[in-house]
């Protein structure tokens, strides 16, 4: 069987065709999804300068601490799921609440970094233990666009403080971060 030039320049051209479509296909890179949500269980400490007392004034909230392992809401579940993280906020704060702003970058397991910024607002509770809720958004790295959320009840190891007018210079407590997508 035999076919005539005009068939052949066709077939040719198809296979051509073919071939850079496969081509692209197998050299693009694959899309990874972006999960849903994370949530991480971590423990952090903070340090307060100057220590806050019974009566508001604007402090300094430095932060440190762990999370994970994190929870991922992907198919291929591959993404890192521990990090540590730092990072400080400013704001006006007394034994009895207030609030702060700040910045925290996260760094996780596989070098990957997020830098989240967050508003708090701090109660405290009649047995001592100080609540705060931080809601914020990453603001570069991985889970950009993310929002967050963290609820900490943290513990005031020398309540005293704000009986005496000593102050508090740290805390520390567990909690859950929750990155929303």
């Amino acid at each position: 069987m035999s076919l005539s030039s005009h068939s052949r320049r066709l077939l040719r051209a198809a296979g051509s065709s073919l071939l850079l479509v496969a081509g692209a296909l197998i050299a693009a890179p694959s899309a990874q999804a972006s999960p849903i949500s994370v949530v991480c269980p971590g423990y952090e400490t903070n340090a307060y300068n100057p220590a806050f007392t019974a009566t508001p004034q604007s402090v300094t909230v430095t932060t440190a601490g762990t999370v994970g392992p994190c929870a991922v809401l992907l198919p291929d579940n591959t993404l890192p799921t521990t990090a540590t993280f730092g990072g400080t906020g400013t704001g006006t704060v007394s034994c009895a609440g207030g609030s702060f702003t700040g910045t925290r970058i996260y760094h996780w397991g596989d070098g990957e970094t997020t830098t989240e910024s967050y508003t708090a607002v701090i109660s405290e509770r009649p047995a001592g233990e100080i609540v705060a809720v931080y809601t914020g958004n990453v603001t570069a790295g991985l889970y950009l666009g993310y929002h967050t959320a963290v609820t900490i009840t943290v513990f005031n190891t020398t309540p005293q403080g704000c009986l005496d007018g000593t102050g508090v210079r740290a805390t520390g407590g567990p909690f859950t971060v929750t990155f929303n997508h």
